[in-house]
């Protein structure tokens, strides 16, 4: 038996499990939380690419599958298809032959009279020269994937949507040039129509047009030649126009710069309207009706003023700087 122990002697407490502190549990909830967001965006990558990569065969396989079904039916499933009775919404198909990143495409031009251009990341030279129908080149990333047409006189280049293969995998160096060439019969008539877009990269184009409208939403374009009326749209990036024998221009600056000169003949309207940016108007010598409107930009007017003058030039300048000269 134990011996009783003495009444008078002080009793031992138990003591308390020692907990954590307030900030060391917040620590560590922090780093869990962060380790769980980190971990979900990564997921969420390797499943795009998973996906895309498992979707990208199955669109090829489901088409050769199709091809195989018609011929072995004796073409019978063809007659589903709309087919091509004429040269109207024509898409010409690469070169096979081409070397490894580079394809050549060819279309005839019979019945062109306007151009549609809708160019994105990518250095674009248009150029006319001595061929006989339109040549395009393209050397780079997807070069097998651009898009030559002609539907109802107008030819149309296309630059391929890189979309979700370009999410994860854009790495330094996919670099893409192309250059149109077209028969100079086309610009010597002075009646070709050109609607330009550019949607990053940089573009050069040089010709007689009829009308030529150009927006950039970004990179740089640069245009010269001659050209009956202009219409320049920047959103953001620059254009650099020097054209002839221009009756009437618009020129519209959201974000970036636009600078225009004109020569030849003095136009009979220009139209600027300038939001944020910078706009350069360059006009052949003479004398202008200038009408003025400006906000918290600065406009400076090196034009000779003259209100009687048939030559008439609006400015609307929000918060960009335009200087007429």
């Amino acid at each position: 038996m134990n011996a009783p122990g003495n009444p008078n002697e002080p009793q031992q407490m138990p003591q308390p499990t020692p907990q954590p502190s307030s900030r060391a549990t917040t620590a560590k909830r922090t780093i869990v939380a962060v380790t769980a967001v980190v971990g979900g965006v990564a997921l969420v990558a390797v499943g795009a690419s998973a996906t895309y990569a498992a979707l990208s065969p199955m669109r090829v396989d489901s088409l050769e599958s199709i091809v195989d079904g018609a011929a072995s039916s004796g073409g019978e499933h063809f007659d589903d298809f709309d087919t091509f009775d004429d040269q109207s919404d024509v898409a010409a198909v690469p070169d096979a032959d081409g070397p490894t990143g580079e394809q050549s495409y060819t279309m005839a031009i019979d019945g062109v009279s306007s151009l549609d251009l809708e160019i994105g990341a990518a250095d674009f030279t248009l150029a006319f020269g001595d061929v006989s129908e339109a040549e395009l080149t393209v050397a780079g990333p997807s070069a097998d994937a651009w898009k030559l047409a002609v539907d109802e006189g107008q030819l149309s280049v296309e630059t391929p949507n890189r979309g979700v293969s370009c999410l994860f995998n854009c790495a330094d160096g996919n670099h893409t040039t192309a250059t149109l060439t077209l028969p100079k019969s086309l610009s010597e008539t002075g009646t070709l129509d050109a609607d330009i877009s550019l949607e990053g990269g940089a573009l050069q184009a040089t010709g007689s047009f009829r009308e030529l409208d150009l927006s950039v939403d970004a990179g740089e374009a640069r245009i010269d030649g001659e050209a009956q009326s202009a219409a320049v749209d920047v959103e953001a990036g620059k254009a650099v126009i020097d054209l002839a024998g221009v009756r009437t221009a618009e020129v519209e600056v959201a974000a970036g710069s636009a600078e225009v000169n004109l020569t030849g003949k003095a136009p009979d309207r220009v139209a600027v309207n300038a939001a944020t940016g910078r706009a350069v108007i360059d006009l052949p010598q003479a004398d202008y009706r200038v009408d003025i409107a400006s906000e918290l930009g600065e406009v400076k007017n090196q034009l000779s003023i003259d209100e009687s003058s048939k030559h008439a030039v609006s400015v609307r300048a929000e918060a960009a700087q335009v200087t007429l000269k």
